[in-house]
C-alpha cells in the first residue's frame, strides 16, 4: 500500500509541476498581449461566525474560509471566477439527526476586480505594493450529512440546500517584487447577506460572518522590461 501511495504521490507532483509550467506560459503570453492572468489561493479569518435557528444559537470564533480564484483582464481591471469553502461550527448543538462537524458552506462566484499591472507604489528598492479592490456575485449552497432511514444510526445520507444568491466586496494590498506580480495579498472582506436554508434539521437556520481578513498567495506573470 505504501508503494502505491508513493507512486500516486509522485504522479500528483508531476501533474502539479506541468500545471504550474502551463499556467506560467499562459501568463507570459497574456502579458505580451498587454493583458494579465493571475490566480489566488488563501484563507479568510472571521472574528465571529454566528448561527441562529428556532430554539437556540451557536457561535464559532475564529472561523476560517478557504478560497481559490482565477482572473483575466487588462492592465487595471480583471474578471474572474472562484469558490469558497467554510466549515460551520455547531459542536455545542444537541441534535442527533445530523453528524456534528459535517455542515459546510460552499460559494461559487464571478468577480470584477481592480488590480493594476503597474505597481501603486514602491516598497524599498525592489519591492512593490499594488492596491486591489472589487466585488463578487454568485450563489451559495450548504452541505451536510445526516442519518439514513435505511441504515440508521449511520450518517450515510448527504444533503444539499437550494442554491441562493450571495455577494461580497473586498479591498486590500498585494506585496510582490517590483517586476513580478506574484506575491502575498492581504484583504478585508465584507459579506452583507445572511445565509439561510429551509431543509436543515435545525428549523429556520441562518448564518452570518460579515467581516473577515484574508491572507493569500498571488500567482501572476513577470513584468518584462
Amino acid at each position: 500500500m505504501k508503494v502505491f501511495a508513493n507512486i500516486n504521490g509522485r504522479i500528483f507532483t508531476v501533474k502539479l509541476i506541468f500545471l504550474l509550467i502551463f499556467f506560467d506560459c499562459i501568463c507570459n503570453y497574456a502579458l505580451s498581449q498587454g493583458r494579465i492572468w493571475f490566480a489566488e489561493m488563501g484563507v479568510g479569518i472571521s472574528n465571529e461566525q454566528k448561527s441562529e435557528y428556532t430554539g437556540g444559537s451557536s457561535k464559532k470564533s475564529p472561523a476560517y474560509t478557504y478560497f481559490v480564484n482565477f482572473n483575466n483582464g487588462g492592465r487595471r481591471l480583471a474578471i474572474g471566477v472562484g469558490g469558497d469553502y467554510t466549515s460551520v461550527g455547531l459542536q455545542n448543538v444537541n441534535n442527533s439527526t445530523y453528524k456534528k462537524n459535517s455542515l459546510h458552506l460552499w460559494e461559487f462566484y464571478f468577480a470584477l476586480r481592480y488590480y493594476p499591472l503597474i505597481p501603486t507604489m514602491r516598497f524599498g528598492t525592489k519591492g512593490a505594493i499594488r492596491f486591489t479592490a472589487g466585488g463578487q456575485i454568485g450563489f451559495y449552497d450548504f452541505y451536510w450529512r445526516e442519518k439514513d432511514n435505511y441504515n440508521y444510526p449511520t450518517y450515510s445520507h448527504r444533503s444539499w440546500s437550494s442554491p441562493a444568491f450571495s455577494s461580497s466586496v473586498f479591498a486590500g494590498l498585494c506585496f510582490s517584487p517590483f517586476r513580478n506580480t506574484s506575491g502575498l495579498s492581504l484583504k478585508l472582506n465584507y459579506r452583507p447577506q445572511t445565509y439561510s436554508m429551509n431543509n436543515f434539521p435545525l428549523v429556520n437556520f441562518t448564518l452570518k460572518q460579515t467581516f473577515s481578513l484574508s491572507v493569500s498567495l498571488f500567482i501572476g506573470p513577470r513584468i518584462k522590461s
